[in-house]
């Protein structure tokens, strides 16, 4: 049976402050791809994935990167 996703809500209840919303958003608005940012942060395509599809949520040194 699957979990549900959590929300991890920033500040409010705008789109804009989820941060998987967010982390989607800026890594477009760079024009990366899952595999550029990955790279970049250090951390597998299935991480980026993962976070942006709220199935795992990044541990707090990771996230700031």
């Amino acid at each position: 049976m699957r979990k549900n996703k959590p929300n991890i809500k920033l500040k409010s209840n705008r789109r804009d402050d989820y941060f998987n919303y967010w982390l989607r958003d800026a890594r477009i608005a760079k024009g990366y791809t899952i595999n550029q940012l990955a790279k970049e942060v250090g951390v597998s395509n299935a991480s980026i994935e993962f976070y942006e599809t709220l199935r795992t949520i990044p541990k707090s040194h990771i996230a700031e990167r």
